[in-house]
């Protein structure tokens, strides 16, 4: 996941959060059954076939962490994945975050909000450039 997101303008959001599917060789039957699960966990479903030019920042930030999230990795690097979304959205993504990380996916976050620190197992953190552990 990046700052930027990297959505496909021209596509819906249902298309945009298959389309890493598609290059994995998941059949279409999968890939929208995996879009449907992660728009019904984000409550997002009703958004499915906007174009992403009809969505917020917050709504397309979320899109992106979706897409992130469809291949069911193992590691997941968020970089401010909650950098758009108001305190209520932010929650939502960081208990999404923090139930995937309790099945056993690892999450690399990179983060300015310290208070989203009481999700993590451990925190590492960087002053000067150089790495300080707390």
């Amino acid at each position: 996941m990046f700052q930027a997101y990297h959505l496909i303008q021209e596509m819906n959001v249902l298309e945009n959060i298959v389309v890493p599917l598609g290059y994995a060789g998941i059949s279409k039957k999968e890939r929208i059954k995996r879009a449907q699960e992660l728009l019904n966990e984000f409550h997002m479903e009703h958004l499915k076939s906007k174009h992403v030019s009809q969505l917020s920042g917050g709504e397309q930030q979320r899109i992106s962490i979706m897409r992130a999230l469809s291949n069911k990795p193992e590691i997941l690097l968020a970089d401010e994945p909650t950098g758009n979304l108001d305190s209520e959205n932010s929650k939502k993504v960081m208990e999404i975050l923090n139930h995937l990380n309790k099945k056993g996916m690892t999450i690399i976050m990179v983060t300015h909000d310290l208070s989203l620190t009481e999700y993590g197992s451990r925190i590492i953190h960087i002053e000067d450039g150089k790495i300080v552990e707390r």
